[in-house]
């Protein structure tokens, strides 16, 4: 009797019921192959914390028995040890060795030094460094300022550092919680991205002119987020960023060239409404599907494209604005806030 045939939702395939494998737990069932896949990317981008059933609104994320039966023993090994280690990072209580190359940790105790499970090295549980007589810690904020200059900050979630040197504020830590690396806050509704990212919390008056002119200079703005994430910034070993030759030119030509670029990003926005691959996204599935009406569809993408155009044009001009008012803000509480210091 030949095996029946089943549906996998991951390729969207139909395959026989013997190259599937039933989640014990939720019952959801998919195809070995795609979840070996599955599994792979897992432990090449060490995302565990997005570990769950691949099933829609499934959250069972007992997947180590699938793991078991449909990886080699090396990769399930694999898989399990780092695992493991991820599980530990998670814990504040958690001390990795200092020792280079050992894989050894321990746990927290009454005691100032902890000792690694591996090769029984003593170290100092808050600064971890080797532990002697006598041992002093570094002091702390000294500590916390120089993590911060290497663009560090501690994890709301798990506590752990993460480091980031360029790019947007948001920040996703390992253990799967996404904060800003300026305020060191999760990113939730109530959380304000564009006042962290402009700087609004110590603005300078270089800054909130660019704010005040907003409605006039933003052809600039793709050169300004160019250089407010620092993209070409080269760092020395205090985390600072080191301006030459190389990169003041690399930020010029941004800044120069930053009208094109506006300009570009608005015609791919518009034309998306238009090309998206999307079917349900673009404008064709809204138009008539008669051949009759084939030789009006051009027409009507113009039509369509230059409306839209100018609508985002008008939606970002409202935008400029609402940075103008920023600006007038930032510029009462700066001179506020100094008469009030005096």
């Amino acid at each position: 009797m030949e095996a029946e045939n089943e549906y996998c939702e991951i390729c969207y395939e139909t395959k026989s019921q013997e190259y599937f494998f039933e989640n014990p737990i939720c019952t959801h069932s998919f195809c070995t192959s795609c979840m070996k896949s599955y599994f792979i990317n897992i432990l090449s981008s060490r995302e565990f914390y997005s570990m769950k059933c691949p099933a829609q609104g499934c959250e069972n994320k007992e997947l180590m028995a699938v793991a078991q039966n449909v990886l080699s023993e090396d990769e399930y090994n694999a898989l399990d040890e780092t695992r493991f280690f991820f599980i530990l990072s998670l814990d504040s209580n958690t001390r990795w060795c200092p020792i280079p190359d050992c894989k050894g940790y321990s746990h927290v105790t009454s005691l100032q030094y902890v000792s690694c499970n591996v090769c029984a090295c003593n170290y100092c549980k808050d600064c971890l460094q080797r532990w002697e007589d006598k041992h002093k810690c570094p002091k702390v904020n000294e500590f916390h300022i120089y993590m911060r200059n290497l663009g560090a900050r501690p994890c709301p979630g798990c506590k752990n550092l993460v480091e980031k040197h360029s790019g947007c504020t948001s920040m996703t830590c390992r253990c799967g919680t996404i904060f800003c690396m300026v305020c060191g806050k999760i990113i939730d509704n109530d959380h304000d991205g564009l006042k962290c990212f402009i700087g609004l919390e110590d603005p300078s008056y270089f800054l909130i002119f660019g704010l005040l002119l907003s409605p006039i200079l933003f052809p600039f703005h793709a050169g300004f987020y160019i250089f407010q994430t620092r993209s070409f910034d080269e760092k020395d070993d205090n985390g600072k960023s080191i301006y030459n030759c190389k990169n003041i030119t690399l930020y010029s030509i941004m800044f120069l060239i930053s009208p094109l670029i506006v300009l570009i990003i608005f015609i791919i926005a518009a034309g998306y409404v238009i090309f998206s691959k999307d079917d349900k996204r673009n404008i064709n599935s809204f138009l008539p599907k008669t051949k009759f009406f084939w030789p009006l569809k051009p027409f009507i993408w113009v039509l369509v494209f230059v409306l839209i155009f100018v609508l985002i044009i008008l939606g970002y001009m409202i935008f400029n604005i609402y940075l103008t008012v920023l600006g007038l803000v930032s510029l009462f509480k700066k001179i506020f806030c100094r008469k009030n210091i005096r």
